[in-house]
């Protein structure tokens, strides 16, 4: 019967897997076999200069040949077997900035990558997570795009981050965990929870209603694994209040019930009963499954209670589920008087509703317009006027951007977080730059010309 429910929950891991799983494999296999690991700038084809060495025998300043498949990417942090590529997050090196988090020579490998990657993600999650979230219809970034950038970058990091072991990085996912900004906090939170850290379910119920849509929306993965909840009861009833909690995290409550069971405590039934009712399929076979490793061996098990555990469970509901849940339901009314009552959370009841437009503003739009060819669709007239305005609203974002990495660079040396009231007027000018480019071409250019950029904002709205 355990390796039944052993099945069930390596396939619910799976399936909460995104599909970074192949990658993080991937990127352990690139640990073990480089032979150099270094930021280095690409100067040529095939050419990169070293910055900062992490491994191996190369010194800072060698300009040196590489082979394999060549990106021009700047600055990379980038892993080497006898100068031959090997892959790194989605191609073949990660993002490398310019001020690491101070690491000793000395310091394992796995803590200086740490080291390397944690001011990027934490610069993304602080002042771009927006471009992270696009909302709904806006369009996907063309490539090369800032926001195309930002995705890759970050997504990169994040993956070779949780790559990482944990000794690696158990100190800045508890130092992001306790930061003010929820997308930096989740992402702590999430770190710890991969870890193992059962002690972050406290933290993430404590903010549950500002960390939930950053998980749900993907933002954020969220994974939770086989924690030590046996040795743990307070976390685990942390677990089993926020799996029916008001506010839901779609990739805890699939994970709970399983990690409740191997705590063998009947006390978390009123919670599975509850969870029964879950208009999620999997939840509902999770459960299902869990009932199980739950009571097995205990005073409540009956051997025939084994034929309504299913298996395997997936997104779609069990072809025996609505049997299995009567006879749940009806073994539980014969054993309810002797627990407390868990009630199903009203957001059971509640339909879905249909995605919803996001009005976007003008300015914000226009930001995102300033990645698009709109040349061939002005006249000439009016394509020198877009492309006068428009070299000077970049200007002035890029001035707006490096006083960003400033700021940024200020709060690690510091180690304090980045101060918001600075971070909010960097927005705020950022903004306004927008708001002023957008103005300045609704004065200059030909009403033609305005009607056209009027129709290209529409389309950015939805």
């Amino acid at each position: 019967m355990r390796l039944a429910a052993v099945v069930v929950a390596l396939a619910a891991i799976a399936g909460a897997q995104t599909a970074s799983s192949s990658n993080t494999s991937g990127f352990s296999d690139t640990l073990r076999n480089a032979t150099d690991v270094v930021v280095a700038d690409v100067i040529s084809g095939g050419t990169i200069r070293v910055v900062r060495v992490l491994s191996g025998g190369l010194a800072p300043g060698a300009e040196i040949a590489i082979t394999g498949p060549y990106e021009q990417v700047g600055r990379g942090l980038f892993f080497l077997k006898d100068r031959q590529l090997l892959p790194a997050g989605f191609g073949f090196h990660l993002p490398a900035g310019n001020t690491p988090r101070y690491y000793g020579a000395g310091a394992p490998l796995e803590q200086k990558i740490a080291y390397e990657l944690a001011p990027l993600i934490e610069d993304t999650l602080v002042r771009h997570f927006t471009d992270l979230i696009i909302p709904t219809p806006m369009p996907v970034p063309p490539p090369g795009s800032p926001e195309a950038r930002t995705r890759s970058r970050y997504y990169a990091a994040e993956v070779a981050f949780r790559a990482l072991d944990a000794a690696a990085t158990k100190e800045i996912y508890a130092e992001f965990s306790a930061r003010p900004e929820p997308y930096v906090k989740a992402f702590g939170i999430a770190g710890r929870l991969g870890n193992r850290d059962a002690s972050a379910l406290f933290d993430l119920e404590k903010d549950i209603a500002a960390l939930a849509p950053i998980y749900d929306r993907g933002t954020v993965s969220l994974f939770v694994p086989g924690l030590d909840l046996p040795n743990d009861l307070p976390a685990a009833r942390a677990l089993a209040r926020m799996a029916v909690g008001e506010i839901g995290v779609s990739a805890l409550e699939s994970g709970a019930p399983m990690n409740l069971a191997w705590t063998h405590r009947p006390e978390f039934l009123p919670y599975f009963m509850a969870m029964l009712g879950s208009p999620n399929a999997q939840t509902r076979g999770m459960t299902l499954a869990a009932f199980c490793p739950l009571l097995k061996d205990g005073p409540l098990w009956k051997p025939e209670m084994t034929g309504h555990c299913p298996n395997r469970v997936g997104p779609a509901p069990g072809p025996n589920e609505q049997s299995d849940i009567r006879y749940w339901t009806a073994w539980w009314q014969d054993h309810r008087a002797d627990f407390p009552e868990v009630r199903p959370p009203a957001r059971y009841a509640i339909p879905k509703p249909p995605p919803q437009v996001v009005e976007v503003p003008a300015e914000i739009r226009f930001l995102s317009l300033l990645h698009f060819s709109v040349d061939p669709q002005l006249t000439e007239s009016d394509r020198a006027i877009w492309k006068e305005v428009t070299a000077a609203v970049q200007a002035k974002l890029a001035a707006n951007e490096k006083r960003a990495e400033q700021m940024m660079n200020v709060a690690r040396l510091s180690g304090k977080p980045p101060d918001l009231a600075t971070m909010k007027a960097l927005n705020d000018d950022r903004t306004a730059v927008a708001k002023s480019g957008l103005d300045e071409l609704h004065r200059r250019l030909s009403p033609a010309g305005w009607h056209t950029i009027e129709q290209l904002l529409g389309n950015l709205a939805g």
